[in-house]
């Protein structure tokens, strides 16, 4: 419900926003390119933690703390979890 009424005064505000430019094409089209910087952001970060969980394991795995299957199974009861 929090997350409902915090995206409703968003929307809200950049409403407000783009009305009180009077250039509202203008407006628009920065919040767009806002929105696709975000979104191509948060698409790097996706991958790259794709990239920083094979390396953990790989240097679990090449240390040899743990054995293959241990490692790319997650964290075992009982080990506790460093990342």
């Amino acid at each position: 419900m929090v997350h409902v009424a915090g995206l409703g005064y968003a929307a809200f505000s950049i409403w407000r926003d783009v009305a009180a430019t009077g250039e509202e094409n203008l407006a628009i089209g920065a919040f767009v390119l806002l929105g696709i910087a975000l979104l191509i952001a948060l698409g790097f970060e996706f991958v790259n933690g794709f990239h920083d969980t094979a390396n953990a394991v790989a240097t679990v795995i090449y240390t040899h703390s743990l054995p293959p299957l241990a490692a790319e199974s997650g964290p075992e009861p009982g080990i506790s979890s460093v990342c």
